[in-house]
């Protein structure tokens, strides 16, 4: 018997780009029906078959695994997306805004000013608002690209 599980569309978040939202948002739906439908399902068993006097017991067990197993997950997603971003979007706002028409001499500066003083991109050396907007670009994809290592 051949059955779907949601668990690979998890993995296939890793697909998603600034370019396809539509799909990342379909596929991240599809991700999240494997979420729910392993941990509703057991709590719910649970909660059914304990006796009467240990309901808020299982109730509050079953909560406290899935923090404290959400909590290490989080912190070792979070680890390896801010390690793989702070390497990539320094690198990919100056290819793209330099794409876009950035002089390569101002590059630095006008990158150090779009990620620590966004207010004063306009007053930072090269600017124009395509520069800016292919500067935009290039942080989303450094965006997508860290978030597939999650």
């Amino acid at each position: 018997m051949l059955t779907l599980s949601p668990a690979p569309f998890g993995g296939a978040l890793a697909a998603a780009t600034p370019d396809n939202p539509r799909t990342a948002v379909a596929v991240g739906t599809l991700a999240s029906f494997g979420v729910g439908g392993v941990l509703v399902p057991s709590a719910t068993v649970a909660l059914i078959v304990v006796p009467d006097a240990l309901l808020a017991t299982t109730a509050a067990l079953s909560l406290s695994i899935r923090t404290i197993g959400g909590s290490i997950g989080f912190t070792i997603y979070y680890n390896i997306f801010v390690n793989k971003l702070t390497k990539a979007l320094p690198e990919m706002v100056g290819e793209y805004a330099v794409k876009a028409g950035l002089p390569v001499a101002d590059a630095t500066e006008f990158v150090a000013t779009f990620l620590t003083a966004p207010a004063d991109i306009v007053s930072a050396p090269g600017y124009s608002p395509a520069v800016a907007e292919g500067a935009v670009i290039g942080s989303r994809w450094a965006y997508a690209h860290a978030l597939k290592y999650v």
